[in-house]
């Protein structure tokens, strides 16, 4: 009963990463890259100012980082379902 209980909460939260990543790469991860872009050019051409540009910077990395943690979780899942389930899933 326990190593079935193990498996379902290790795919339960593999499955929580897969939906995350899926969201980031559905477009947050682009979405925040333009935004940049966007505002990067409009600083250029003295639309914004230097703060408005190193907010659209910092948020950019931000969410890049938190897609890299991200994918750290879904491998991490993973390798616990594998264990839970005591063989390869993939």
């Amino acid at each position: 009963m326990k190593v079935q209980n193990d498996i379902e909460v290790a795919y339960q939260n593999l499955s929580q990463s897969q939906r995350l990543i899926e969201a980031y790469q559905a477009g947050v991860l682009e979405d925040a890259r333009t935004t940049f872009s966007i505002l990067e050019k409009a600083y250029q051409k003295g639309g914004v100012t230097l703060i408005d540009l190193l907010d659209a910077a910092r948020t950019s990395r931000t969410i890049l980082q938190n897609y890299l943690e991200a994918l750290f979780e879904y491998q991490r899942n993973l390798f616990l379902l594998e264990q839970a389930a005591g063989q390869d899933i993939l």
